[in-house]
């Protein structure tokens, strides 16, 4: 008798169960969305890639407008490394040292950084020209802005 098609089977079956497994545990999701989201007064309903990775990397200052761009960083590590990673190309810990470098050699100022989505949203709706991310849906305090 071939054992193999069992085997087969059988490793198919582990397989799938691997693969659904996580899906059952309550808040996994596998890729962490992330959502942009403005002051409400911005001038803006989408920005690309490249304009992310440029106001984040302190390269891009004002909006269009001529607004001051004030952006800030939600820090639960999951949500932080998707977006470093996703938009500036760059890990969170290369992120938190490229804005080290940054503070030291008097470039710039470390961004605000919040570890609480509510302390995000606060900032980015009291702060004009603000910009962040978060996990999960807007605030109605806030506006989610599409990337391009």
């Amino acid at each position: 008798m071939n054992r193999k098609p069992k085997k087969a089977r059988l490793f198919m079956v582990v397989g799938v169960l691997f693969l659904l497994a996580p899906m059952a545990v309550p808040g996994f999701s596998w890729a962490q969305e992330v959502t942009l989201v403005v002051n409400k007064d911005v001038a803006v309903s989408a920005v690309s890639a490249d304009e992310i990775n440029s106001i984040f990397l302190g390269k891009k200052t004002t909006w269009d407008t001529g607004e001051k761009i004030n952006f800030a960083i939600f820090e639960q590590a999951d949500v932080l490394a998707v977006f470093t990673e996703r938009y500036l190309k760059k890990s969170a810990a290369q992120f938190k040292n490229y804005w080290k470098s940054m503070v030291f050699t008097g470039k710039g100022n470390m961004p605000p950084a919040f570890k609480s989505r509510e302390a995000v949203f606060e900032f980015v709706s009291s702060t004009k020209g603000a910009i962040a991310f978060v996990s999960g849906p807007a605030a109605a305090s806030v506006k989610a802005v599409q990337v391009q």
